[in-house]
């Protein structure tokens, strides 16, 4: 029973108090438990943010650095991507004003007064100048150039206050961040983008494009939440900012670091850059896909191909079609799905009106009205394809890495010479258009391919792998592989030069039969049985393309050395048979072109290169090609081979070419015939090589010298007209070399008995000053009586050595033919067969009957 009444002693209000005091305790400790919670939580927050503002700050001064650099080193020769090499201008170079704006505006300069410091620069022409004026970011400081003219000659050079001798101007894009190949890059100015095709595009990809910061918060939640449902990145919820950076920056990849770099990165240009020059940037770069066989880049180039229009002749539906296209040019190019093209257009066409950037009247014209497409280009062409192609396959095969997905600018400049590209490409143009009027009859087209190349560097300036890419992307320099036919004689004679032999070594020039192990003989024809019936040097042979004197040759030099040292050249497959003399193994224009650098260049081997070096995005050099350093013959034989291939140019089968480049400019070569024709041909600074053919491997029934060495003169014509450097007026002669005039039938010093000289080139110690003994005038006693006829003894059998013992060599003081000579002396003179050569071999033979020279096409009709 509860009871009031307190007991004794005790404090009923005291007890109370207690009571209240023991129900107040819970109260206060939660009181405190919040309050340190809070003080906790705005310490984490404050934190937090500290550290946030921290990382945001370092994370955008470190994006910030990567964009300043890129704005000052220039913005736009720094994008990522594959770029062609330099072009350089040189005093006296053939070339014309028009030609050298052109190659301006493909790298980045504009014409006129320059608004933006976003492209390279700006040129103006007054009367015969062109004055260059470099965007101060590009070129680091304001020198002025003057390139004056006179005619189509460039005859001064003037930069700042000094006279120069050349003037490079900057690498053209082959490649960009789309990996689609590019028909031209010219620049276009903010001023140049007419204001129905600005709000269109505006409307299209950022309404709030000039108001925000270079990121949208919106847009970027609104593309969060929906990726996170999904558990990938399916929208971007990007800004024009912000797609210039992926396309300019980074890689193509959907992640979400690369969302956090492209976000940082568009912040950071946005303070760098101006907003129009953005929007001009987005104009130039934008990806807007493939019609009929070019890549668009551009939307000037897109006005151009689409619609056969100048961008200032837009209308309001083109305009709209144009930013249809951005967000997925496959989708929504008129070309490709016509019903969700114009849902798009529509779409775009009414919020330009909502917007107030179109009247509801143009709106509403434009939605009825159809979209008239320019029927595709075939004329325009891409910047090198089969070039690119090559490119793009060597870098993936033979560089560490993913360069053409590599974040942040990397950079890579190949070998190609875009003006020496496009005289390439005209050369094969106009030769097989002449070529196909003449083959109409056997209902085929003729391919050519042309491969220009830098000897000392292997650098490949020029290729072109066919008549049409868009035709046929198969690449004939690097992948047709064909019979080289006597464009392979050089290496032979060059084999026997390394093992003692010289230029004045005479062998028989007969009809002959070559024995073989376990075979028939072997018959090697000249063409059109052109036999000079007599001995004569390896020079004259060479010259004369005999094919008899070649096998010869290679048994002398030994056929396994032969082909041994075919292979330090660069050639495959290369079997020790008979045949291999005449070239019956199969190679690439490109192949061909590496092994005769080596002739050029001082017997160096030489790799094809294509591509030059790679910067990072840091302006880092990350790989820059080397020269072959191994040497492959001694610089005596290459000297003495290009001396020999020299006389092919002046009396031989290539005579038609002979001064074709002028009389400053030597060259050397050496002609062909298979199934193909070919011809090769050098310069102190340049080689290249000229195929004609079938792609179904049947003969062309035509010589080398018809049909390729017109194209191979054609195009260094031109060359040499407006590249004069790759030229060169002489090849210098190493020591220990002597140049001697012989007769060419004994190899013998020629003197005024003699009906024919030649001069050549041999070894010092291997000259001599004896006269030549076969032409000599018989002392009187030894005059026949008038009525004595004299025979001349006729070969009818001879043996030579199968092969050179590998620790002799042939006596230098002794012509190498000196074992055909005695063998001649001691025949008997009645036979009249051809003489049989048994020289066993350890391999087995290859015996073709497509090794000789072709009969050829009658081209004149």
């Amino acid at each position: 029973m509860r009871s009031d009444t307190a007991p004794k002693g005790y404090n009923l209000n005291v007890s109370r108090a207690r009571k209240v005091h023991r129900l107040s305790v819970p109260t206060s400790r939660f009181r405190d438990r919040l309050r340190r919670i809070a003080i906790v939580f705005a310490i984490s927050a404050a934190t937090i943010a500290i550290v946030s503002l921290i990382g945001f700050t370092y994370f955008y001064n470190h994006y910030s650095t990567l964009v300043e650099q890129r704005v000052r080193s220039g913005f736009w020769h720094s994008r990522g991507g594959v770029y062609a090499a330099p072009l350089l201008l040189h005093v006296g170079s053939r070339t014309s004003m028009d030609s050298v704006q052109e190659a301006l505006k493909r790298s980045g300069f504009v014409a006129g007064e320059l608004s933006d410091d976003i492209f390279n620069g700006s040129f103006i022409s007054s009367g015969s100048t062109v004055t260059i004026t470099p965007s101060q970011v590009a070129a680091g400081d304001n020198r002025i150039t003057e390139i004056t003219f006179s005619g189509n000659k460039i005859a001064r050079i003037r930069i700042g206050n000094s006279d120069e001798k050349e003037y490079q101007i900057e690498p053209e894009l082959l490649i960009g961040r789309t990996e689609s190949k590019r028909t031209g890059n010219q620049v276009l100015e903010y001023n140049d983008i007419p204001e129905k095709l600005r709000n269109a595009i505006i409307t299209a990809e950022d309404q709030r494009f000039f108001s925000h910061m270079g990121i949208d918060p919106k847009g970027i939640g609104r593309a969060f939440l929906a990726n996170v449902r999904k558990g990938e990145v399916r929208q971007g919820g990007s800004t024009i900012t912000q797609q210039l950076v992926k396309n300019t920056f980074l890689s193509p990849e959907r992640s979400f670091s690369r969302k956090f770099s492209e976000a940082f990165l568009a912040l950071a240009l946005e303070n760098y850059l101006s907003k129009e020059e953005i929007f001009t940037l987005y104009c130039n770069e934008i990806y807007l896909g493939q019609y009929g066989s070019i890549g668009i880049h551009g939307v000037q180039q897109a006005a151009e191909v689409y619609f056969d229009k100048d961008l200032a002749n837009l209308n309001l539906n083109e305009a709209a079609a144009i930013a249809a296209m951005i967000k997925n040019p496959n989708r929504f190019g008129p070309h490709k799905d016509v019903e969700a093209a114009r849902d798009r257009r529509g779409y775009i066409l009414a919020k330009m009106s909502e917007a107030g950037f179109a009247s509801v009247v143009d709106v509403e014209a434009s939605r009825v009205s159809d979209l008239a497409l320019a029927k595709p280009q075939s004329g325009t062409r891409t910047i090198a394809p089969y070039f690119v192609d090559s490119a793009s396959k060597a870098i993936e095969q033979t560089h560490a890495g993913d360069y053409f997905n590599t974040n942040l600018n990397t950079r890579i400049y190949t070998t190609v010479n875009t003006h020496m590209q496009r005289l390439a490409e005209k050369a094969v143009s106009d030769q097989l258009a002449k070529l196909d009027a003449i083959y109409k009859s056997t209902g085929k087209k003729l391919e050519a391919s042309i491969v220009a190349m830098d000897p000392h560097t292997g650098h490949v300036l020029a290729m072109v792998g066919g008549r049409d890419y868009s035709g046929s992307q198969f690449n004939r320099a690097t992948s047709a592989l064909r019979q080289p036919g006597s464009t392979f004689k050089p290496f032979v004679y060059a084999t026997a030069l390394e093992r003692g032999y010289t230029p004045i070594s005479t062998f028989s020039d007969r009809p002959m039969e070559f024995m073989h192990t376990s075979t028939k003989p072997y018959k090697p024809d000249n063409f059109r049985g052109g036999y000079a019936m007599k001995n004569v040097t390896l020079k004259t042979a060479l010259a004369k393309s005999s094919n008899v004197v070649a096998v010869q040759t290679a048994y002398a030099a030994r056929l396994d050395k032969v082909a041994l040292k075919a292979k330090e050249f660069g050639f495959q497959n290369v079997q020790p048979y008979p045949s291999m003399a005449l070239g019956s193994m199969e190679v690439t224009p490109l192949q061909l072109a590496a092994a005769y650098a080596s002739f050029a260049n001082g017997g160096r081997r030489v790799q094809p290169e294509f591509v030059d070096r790679i910067v990072a995005g840091d302006e880092r050099t990350v790989f820059i090609s080397e020269p072959d350093t191994d040497q492959i013959v001694s610089e005596r034989t290459a000297y003495m081979i290009t001396d020999m291939l020299q006389a092919v140019v002046e009396r031989g089968t290539a005579s038609s070419a002979h001064n074709a480049l002028g009389k400053d400019v030597v060259f050397a070569g050496k002609t062909g015939s298979s199934k193909d024709g070919w011809f090769v041909g050098y310069t102190p600074n340049l080689v290249t090589v000229a195929w004609i053919g079938f792609d179904d491997n049947s003969d062309v029934k035509s010589t080398g010298g018809e049909i390729a060495l017109p194209l191979w003169t054609a195009f260094m014509q031109d060359v040499m007209r407006i590249m004069p450097e790759y030229g060169g007026s002489e090849f210098a002669m190493p020591v220990g070399l002597t140049e001697l005039v012989v007769d060419p039938e004994t190899g013998m010093a020629a003197d005024s008995y003699c009906p024919q000289s030649e001069r050549v080139v041999l070894p010092t110690h291997a000259a001599s000053n004896i006269k030549c003994v076969l032409h000599q005038p018989q002392p009187e006693y030894l005059i026949a009586s008038a009525d004595v006829e004299s025979e001349i003894p006729e070969i009818s059998a001879v043996t030579i050595p199968a092969a050179i013992d590998e620790n002799s060599q042939p006596n230098h003081e002794t012509p190498a033919s000196s074992y055909l000579e005695e063998a001649e002396r001691s025949q008997p003179t009645e036979r009249k067969d051809p003489p049989k050569i048994k020289l066993p071999e350890p391999s087995r033979p290859n015996i073709k009957s497509d090794d000789r020279e072709r009969e050829p096409l009658e081209l004149d009709g």
